[in-house]
């Protein structure tokens, strides 16, 4: 109701309009959420806040750094950025790499939102892919992340998605549902991956394994 009332391309004259009293307005507050809030909104919509909000050097800058506040303040809203990171790939990709003895669960943090930066970018790294399907052996937070990553990615992780299950025996339920539901939604693309996937399901009985390969084989032939 409030799209129809309101539609977006009169939302977008005003800003072209008043970018910098936007800007302004984005960090006079002292009061966090409604600060941020305002931030989201200025990086929704492509507007500048200097020294808020990074240019892509200034986020190359901080990424290749030590800081991990700041690492993860720039996160947060390189997240939101959609594929405008892509020239920040390599630093994203070294992040992953990155350990700390001061604050780990801080980095996991960042390291959690790289993925989905990376993802967004449809990263075609190899090292970036591998780590992301590795993590799909654990349930935490980047392994989470990893999921719609790889699928966003889509055809460059088919492979090493293949490789990996093929790896797989009956005693990997977990790995491989997570497996063939991600190659499932790629679609199909993921042809490649048939006989991979009937593999399994010879042999491996569980239900949800079985229903999310015949489901995948649906959808990918």
């Amino acid at each position: 109701k409030i799209r129809n009332e309101y539609p977006e391309a009169d939302l977008k004259i005003l800003i072209d309009k008043c970018r910098q009293k936007l800007a302004t307005y984005a960090t006079a507050t002292p009061y966090p959420y409604p600060r941020e809030e305002r931030i989201n909104f200025c990086v929704k919509y492509n507007i500048p806040v200097p020294g808020v909000i990074p240019t892509m050097d200034e986020a190359r800058q901080l990424l290749r750094g030590n800081n991990l506040d700041e690492q993860l303040r720039v996160m947060k809203l390189l997240v939101q950025m959609g594929n405008a990171p892509k020239s920040i790939e390599t630093e994203l990709i070294q992040l992953l790499d990155k350990r700390t003895l001061d604050d780990r669960e801080k980095l996991l943090d960042i390291q959690t939102l790289c993925i989905q930066v990376l993802g967004n970018v449809a990263t075609q790294n190899a090292h970036a892919i591998q780590y992301m399907i590795n993590s799909l052996t654990t349930y935490d937070d980047i392994s989470y992340a990893a999921e719609p990553a790889l699928i966003k990615i889509g055809r460059p992780c088919i492979a090493p998605l293949i490789s990996r299950l093929d790896k797989t025996t009956n005693q990997d339920g977990g790995l491989q549902y997570r497996i063939i539901t991600i190659l499932g939604k790629i679609g199909k693309d993921a042809k490649p991956a048939t006989a991979s996937i009937q593999r399994v399901l010879k042999i491996n009985q569980n239900k949800d394994v079985v229903y999310a390969a015949e489901a995948a084989l649906q959808v990918i032939k």
